[in-house]
Parts: C-alpha cells; sequence; structure tokens
C-alpha cells in the first residue's frame, strides 16, 4: 500500500499547483516606431508585436501561428510556461459581432506556393480562368444574356488605357436555330471598350472542347483590339454561365509594336526600332488601317538602272542618262561622255548604209514625174523622200496598227505647182511636181451649199455675169468677185427662230452695210401654242396691225404674210427691222419667222 499512498500525495501535490483555467489577455496587433506600422517582428520569424489591452505601453512579442498578421486586429494573448514565452491563442471574438467574409487566418502561402529551388505541400495550381484582370465572367449572380468584363489597366501602343469593368451587349442576337452552335469573341478595342464579334461559321452542338471550337472563331487584327474570350451559344441557350465561357487571353502573344515588321536592305536585317521614318519629296507612308497596314508611296522620277548601251555587242559603261546628238558625222555613232554622265548616240542626215525606205501611199491623185498615182496606190522603196512645194506640209509619225508609216498631210488650194528639175545627181531620190498643163492639184478648199459640203471635185467653175475669176500670182490666191449692182432675186434674207408672241419686240434682220434691203414677205411657222388673243402685230415701216389671233393649231398653223398694196419702206445699212407686240397671244408662244427680200447694193 505504500505505493498507491505515494501516487495520491503526487496527483494532490500536482493538483494544487496547476491553472485550473489559462489566464488570456486582450490585446491588438502592431505597434508604431517612428511613424511607421510595424506587426511582424524584425530578424525574429513567426512573431508579431502585441499591444496588451490596446495599450502603446504595453507592448510585447508573441508567437503566432493562428490569426493573420493584420494591424489592430483583436487577438487574445496566453502565457506558455513551457517555452516561457507569450502566444496568440486566436481572435478576440467578443470585440465585433460582425467580423466580415474573411476568417483571417495565419500566413501560409509558401505552402502552397511552386518555387524554382523549393515548393510547399499543398501547391495550389493556378488556371489562366482564375487569373481576373480582364476576364469575362457571367453577368450578375445567375447569369444572363450578355457577359461582364473584369477591369483592369493596359497599355496599348504608346497610350495608356483603363478597360473593361462593364458588361457586353446583348450576345443571343448571334444565337443559331437548330442543332448548331455559335462562338462569340469578346474583345477589347483600341478604346478600352469590350466589343463583339460572331464566328463566321456554325458548327455542331455537341462539340464542347476547346480545341473543337477554336476554327469557329472569327480573326481580329492587331489594330482591331485584344481578344478576351468566347461565349458558345447554342439555341437552347437561356443564360450564360461559366460552362458557356472560354478564357482566350493570350498569356504568349506578339507585342502590340507600332512596327511589328521586320525592316531588311536587299535581305540584311536592321536593328528593330521603335520607329520607321521615310523621307524625300517623292514618298510617302500612309497607315491603311482597313488592310491593317502601312502603305508606302513613291511618285515622280527615281533612280533605276536604265538600258544597257551596245555597239557592235559590245556594252557601254553604264550611266543614267542617255543623249541623242544630231551632226555632222557619217552614220550611227554611240560614245560615252564621262563629263556629262551620258552615253551619246550622234545620228547623222547623210545617207551611209542601205535602209528600207518608206511605203509610198496616197490618199488623193497626184503626179509624179509625169506618173498618175491612184488613192492608196504603193510606190517603190526609196532611201529618201523630198516633198516641195509652197503649200504647208505637216508631217506627223504613226506608229499605230493598221499602218506603221509617216503621215504626209498637205493643205491649201494649190499643193504642189511647176518647179525647177533638181540638180546633181542623188541616188533614190523622189520628186514630185506636177504633170504639165495639169494645173492645181491636192484636196483644195471644201465646198458647201448652205453648210453641206458638195462632193469633191478637181476643178471649181464659177460662171454668170456677174462673176468675176482672176488669179493673183503675187497674193497665191485666186480671186473671185461677184457683181453688186441691180438687182438679185428675191430670197430669205433672215431666219429668226423662238420668237416671242405673247410681249415685247424683236429685232428681225439688221440691214447690212453699204447695202439697201426691201423686206417683201414674212412666213410664221411652228407655233408652240394656239395664238388666240393675237389680234395686234406691227413690222417697222412695213405692216401695221397684223392678226395672227386665226392661228389656233399649234405647230401646224403657218401663215405667209404678204404685205399686198400695203405702203413699206427701204431700209439702209444699219437700220433694224423689227416685230413689235401690241396685243400679244392669250397663251404663252413662240413662233419662227423667216423673212424675205431684195438686196441692192448703194
Amino acid at each position: 500500500m505504500p505505493g498507491i499512498r505515494r501516487f495520491s500525495k503526487s496527483i494532490r501535490k500536482l493538483d494544487n499547483i496547476k491553472e485550473n483555467v489559462q489566464q488570456e489577455f486582450p490585446g491588438v496587433l502592431g505597434c508604431t516606431f517612428k511613424g511607421t506600422k510595424y506587426v511582424d517582428v524584425p530578424n525574429r520569424d513567426g512573431y508579431v508585436y502585441v499591444r496588451l489591452r490596446s495599450n502603446l505601453n504595453e507592448v510585447i512579442q508573441a508567437y503566432n501561428s493562428t490569426v493573420s498578421p493584420v494591424y489592430d486586429l483583436p487577438v487574445l494573448v496566453k502565457r506558455d510556461k513551457t517555452f516561457e514565452r507569450f502566444i496568440i491563442s486566436g481572435r478576440d471574438l467578443g470585440r465585433y459581432t460582425d467580423w466580415g467574409s474573411s476568417s483571417y487566418l495565419p500566413r501560409h502561402g509558401a505552402q502552397h506556393s511552386f518555387p524554382q529551388d523549393k515548393y510547399g505541400g499543398d501547391v495550389v495550381w493556378v488556371y489562366d480562368r482564375q487569373f481576373v484582370p480582364l476576364s469575362i465572367r457571367p453577368s450578375g449572380a445567375y447569369g444572363a444574356n450578355n457577359v461582364f468584363v473584369n477591369g483592369d489597366i493596359l497599355y496599348w501602343d504608346g497610350s495608356w488605357l483603363f478597360a473593361g469593368d462593364t458588361g457586353t451587349t446583348d450576345l443571343f442576337t448571334y444565337k443559331p436555330t437548330g442543332t448548331y452552335a455559335k462562338m462569340v469573341l469578346v474583345y477589347i478595342d483600341s478604346y478600352g471598350n469590350p466589343a463583339v464579334s460572331p464566328g463566321p461559321d456554325m458548327f455542331d452542338w455537341s462539340a464542347t472542347g476547346l480545341s473543337q471550337i477554336i476554327p469557329y472563331l472569327p480573326t481580329l487584327s492587331t489594330t482591331q483590339g485584344i481578344p478576351l474570350g468566347a461565349v458558345r451559344l447554342v439555341s437552347g441557350t437561356s443564360r450564360i454561365t461559366w460552362n458557356e465561357i472560354y478564357d482566350l487571353r493570350p498569356l504568349l502573344n506578339q507585342a502590340n509594336w507600332s512596327s511589328p515588321y521586320q525592316a531588311q536592305d536587299e535581305g540584311v536585317t536592321l536593328p528593330r526600332r521603335s520607329y520607321m521614318n521615310f523621307k524625300g519629296v517623292n514618298i510617302w507612308a500612309s497607315d491603311n488601317a482597313g488592310d491593317d497596314s502601312t502603305d508606302i508611296s513613291f511618285s515622280g522620277t527615281s533612280a533605276q538602272d536604265g538600258h544597257t548601251i551596245m555597239e557592235g555587242g559590245a556594252p557601254f559603261t553604264q550611266r543614267p542618262n542617255l543623249n541623242f546628238i544630231g551632226g555632222t558625222y557619217v552614220g550611227i555613232m554611240v560614245q560615252d561622255n564621262p563629263a556629262l554622265d551620258s552615253t551619246d548616240v550622234i545620228i547623222t542626215g547623210t545617207y551611209t548604209i542601205p535602209i528600207a525606205g518608206h511605203y509610198i501611199l496616197w490618199s488623193y491623185p497626184l503626179y509624179a514625174s509625169g506618173t498618175v498615182f491612184d488613192i492608196q496606190e504603193e510606190m517603190a522603196y526609196e532611201d529618201w523622200l523630198d516633198f516641195r512645194g509652197n503649200s504647208v506640209l505637216s508631217v506627223t509619225d504613226a506608229e499605230e496598227s493598221p499602218y506603221w508609216a509617216t503621215e504626209i498631210n498637205i493643205s491649201g488650194t494649190h499643193v504642189l505647182q511647176q518647179s525647177q528639175e533638181p540638180t546633181g545627181t542623188f541616188p533614190g531620190m523622189l520628186w514630185l511636181k506636177p504633170e504639165a498643163g495639169a494645173g492645181a492639184m491636192g484636196m483644195g478648199h471644201i465646198i458647201e451649199s448652205d453648210g453641206v459640203p458638195l462632193p469633191l471635185r478637181t476643178y471649181l467653175d464659177f460662171s454668170g455675169d456677174l462673176v468675176t475669176t482672176t488669179d493673183s500670182p503675187g497674193s497665191d490666191k485666186t480671186s473671185v468677185a461677184i457683181g453688186e449692182s441691180g438687182f438679185l432675186n428675191e430670197r430669205i434674207v433672215a431666219k429668226v427662230y423662238d420668237v416671242c408672241m405673247h410681249s415685247g419686240t424683236t429685232n428681225l434682220i439688221t440691214c447690212p452695210l453699204d447695202t439697201s434691203l426691201f423686206v417683201t414677205r414674212l412666213l410664221l411657222m411652228f407655233p408652240t401654242a394656239s395664238m388666240a388673243g393675237g389680234g395686234c402685230f406691227n413690222f417697222t415701216d412695213w405692216m401695221q396691225n397684223v392678226s395672227l389671233e386665226a392661228l389656233t393649231t399649234a405647230t401646224e398653223d403657218w401663215l405667209m404674210i404678204d404685205p399686198g398694196n400695203t405702203r413699206c419702206k427701204r431700209l439702209y445699212d444699219g437700220e433694224v427691222f423689227q416685230m413689235t407686240v401690241v396685243t400679244g397671244t392669250s397663251a404663252t408662244c413662240y413662233a419662227d419667222l423667216w423673212v424675205f427680200g431684195y438686196y441692192i447694193a448703194d
């Protein structure tokens, strides 16, 4: 029994000295030193500062493996007699009734991390859709017909932008019908606003994997925006949840360079720079957003290699200029001219080498050395073609189908005249001259009758007592004089169109100088309306109070106005024959008036 007594005695002794309830002291985490707030104790891992009873004069260091190291966090502290230290036993839950959603767990991120040298015991593998900035998520608590873009700051093409933090437009407008699915891309545009773009094609609704839906995403250029995600829609989609959302933010992507292309010179890559500057008066660089390109435009003259100049197959020194010079040298010569940085080609006018010559084709009959050549008749090849005469010549190079030719255009009344025979010997020369007694040759004048051309003939014969024709060699012309004495036949002396018949005064004819005029008749034609009401029209020193109101049918009613025995006056040079409307037509009306009469030379 002595053993039992000793055991009982030890128990009673321990019960007398042990604490029945361990005492806890309230406090808050952290202290302020020289204006800086501290929670963790420097150089002492796991220990924090505690202000007991929130008193700055009672600051202790306590071991913490229970709560988050948050400044001013209410805690309870107790004394660990085993290790002779204070420890944090937990939060002071009696301080607040509402602690929010945070559990204030102790710092333990290291056990979830996966660094290069060592990793924690509970590594958290983070997926891209768990990365919140600029991600898309269902709108509202249960999803809706659009998605929400989480906000963030980004740097794009030299500018800082705040993007997102707002919802997209209604995506249900792109829902397909039947058993098909449709992808809608959500992206941030160049202004930081959410935008959407539907895929070009629909696909089978059973395809849901990321690799399956990628072929049905729309394209997006780097200047349009940054892709964020996509939404898969089917005909039965009633709200967009996480099941319909695919994260597409590019973790690895080409940067949005101001100049994303690599510059090269003759295939040699140049260092990449922030800018590419085009200089010169004949070069322009412009942004082409529609084609996603920078357009470089050249204009004017630019330096090029030019032709390779050769003589007899031997190439000359390359020069930027090609200079053709005429001179007295024989044949055609090519020589290098370093002073002008050119190759000189010298072409002479002297015949030295056989050439094919021209085909001679005449469009009208001409005479050559006593032979008449008909229209379009071919003459023989010759080396020289010499045109002589006192008329105007025009030589034109006509390098086009159907003839490759030199066109000789001869104009004037007298195209070729009798001229002196050439002296000396000129091999191959063709000399054109008129046949003896042939007179004038060529087209001559175009003869018209009241503006209508007459058929072209060789001769123009003037006849009649009042016509006198005289050759004037000094002035190189044929003078035709028409007699100006006595009466000529009655004729139309004026045609006046669209004469106003409802009001006003119209000049019908002015008598020419050195001439007098007798008006004999008027012909009224083509009235545009009924002339009813037109009861009084007066004509200068001729008929007065002429009534035309009987002409009531537009267009068809014509009238020859004949004065009969009416007293008339002779008009002299410069005097005007007029019609004055005294009582005009009731309707707006116009008509044509032809004036007949006689001219008498003064």
